[in-house]
């Protein structure tokens, strides 16, 4: 019945196996049927994209050769020696915090008071608190709060004070998983 009326129409009607034969020209009475890949038409509008967006990444490159180059002046230089200068305290103040206290949660959260800035906002936790789980999980928590990074920028902290607080929550969160598979695990 499909071969019936396909040789009535102008167009053919396909069905999934005549798309296959289409494509290859094999499909009895229907050799002038091509596929949209032989389509000359189809060819020019690919060209002229190409060009379009080609032309377009040549106009982007000649903006770039435009530009103007910022110069860095003196004051820029000395703050960032001293940013530079900072991160390398603060990195000798951390080693110093957490040598020792590798994965050990109550410890790393009962110091960190020595290691933040006073303006972090931690408030110190005595060791006796945090003998509890829920208790270590409550400061811990605390302490992500303080150091999470929206919250560094919200309160406009320096950059060694967000190199700081990276490094602490990257050894806490450690301390916390250890913590985490001992007690809960």
């Amino acid at each position: 019945q499909i071969r019936d009326v396909q040789g009535r129409m102008e167009k053919p009607v396909l069905t999934v196996d005549d798309e296959i034969l289409t494509r290859t020209g094999k499909l009895s009475g229907t050799e002038d049927v091509k596929p949209p890949s032989a389509d000359k038409s189809f060819h020019v509008e690919t060209e002229e994209k190409v060009r379009d967006t080609t032309s377009r990444e040549e106009s982007h490159m000649e903006n770039l050769e435009e530009c103007v180059v910022e110069h860095l002046d003196e004051d820029q230089i000395l703050q960032d020696d001293n940013e530079k200068e900072q991160i390398k305290i603060s990195q000798s103040k951390i080693r110093e915090w957490s040598k020792g206290k590798e994965g050990n949660i109550r410890s790393l959260l009962s110091t960190l008071q020595y290691v933040l800035w006073p303006e972090s906002g931690w408030k110190p936790v005595p060791l006796v608190n945090i003998i509890e789980g829920a208790a270590v999980k409550k400061a811990y928590q605390k302490a992500l709060l303080c150091l999470h990074p929206d919250k560094l920028q919200q309160r406009g902290a320096a950059m060694h004070q967000k190199y700081i607080a990276e490094k602490v929550f990257e050894i806490l969160q450690e301390a916390w998983k250890e913590f985490n598979s001992v007690t809960f695990g």
